[in-house]
């Protein structure tokens, strides 16, 4: 079941992904909407590694081949790596974007 939930919660942060790249492409970058938008599927990407690397650690890596460096370190670890990494990025580059728009708190102040 929680599989279901996860390929659902997928698929609608997908939609809205899209709905966020048509906005960013109609305003030619400078629609805020597309940046939160974007914000809000990393958001959702790091929930759903997170959780898809907890529950399988947690549950003893059922599914990695783990007397294998290729199935460990390279299958399971190095590539899911970017869904854990690249949404941070994302929301670092969103922070930066509403800050130079004047959207976003500055501790320079």
């Amino acid at each position: 079941m929680e599989l279901l939930a996860i390929e659902v919660l997928s698929v609608i942060n997908g939609s809205v992904g899209i709905a966020g790249l048509f906005l960013w492409f109609r305003s030619q970058g400078r629609d805020t909407r597309a940046v939160l938008l974007f914000m809000a599927t990393a958001i959702v990407h790091l929930y759903s590694t997170s959780f898809y690397y907890l529950s399988e650690i947690i549950a003893g890596c059922p599914n990695v081949d783990t007397t294998s460096f290729t199935g460990t370190w390279i299958k399971f670890g190095l590539a899911n790596a970017p869904w854990v990494t690249m949404p941070w990025v994302v929301l670092w580059w969103g922070v930066q974007v509403l800050r130079r728009d004047g959207l976003a708190p500055s501790h320079d102040r």
